[in-house]
């Protein structure tokens, strides 16, 4: 009788166990199933985020390559104009002593360094002035005057 109580306790014993390793396997089985649903909605929302960030980078570098196109266009156009003012002030320096003196003195600033562009404060400041005493000396103010205030803005 005590034999039999053993091998029916080791038997109940042997069932539990069973019974617990199944709900132990169905417990992974499920998890493991949630866990790939989750990882594969993860893994497109990444895909949706990193195709977002390409276009983003793609846009920023064109606005980059149209910023550096502009500045290197206003750049030729900053020489150009230095260029006119150059034989502006050469012509103007030429015609009188008083008009020689302003040369000199704002002759500086007209050569700023090429890597620093002037601020328009810069340019009222120093260039303006001079430019409106040696254009109206020329007689050709309006032409000159218009075509600078007109860059300038």
């Amino acid at each position: 009788m005590i034999a039999d109580f053993d091998k029916d306790k080791q038997e109940a014993q042997e069932r539990c166990e069973r019974t617990y390793q199944g709900f132990h396997e169905a417990g992974k089985a499920k998890l493991r199933e949630e866990l790939q649903v989750e990882m594969a909605y993860l893994q497109e929302q990444c895909e949706k985020k990193l195709d977002f960030l390409r276009k983003e980078l793609e846009k920023c570098k064109q606005e980059l390559d149209d910023v550096r196109q502009s500045y290197i266009m206003i750049c030729k156009e900053k020489d150009n104009l230095e260029q006119q003012l150059d034989t502006s002030t050469q012509t103007e320096c030429g015609r009188g002593a008083s008009a020689h003196s302003l040369c000199r003195i704002n002759d500086s600033a007209v050569r700023e360094p090429r890597h620093r562009v002037p601020s328009p404060r810069c340019l009222t400041n120093g260039l303006l002035p001079f430019c409106w005493v040696c254009l109206r000396s020329a007689s050709i103010a309006t032409f000159h005057k218009d075509h600078l205030v007109s860059t300038l803005s």
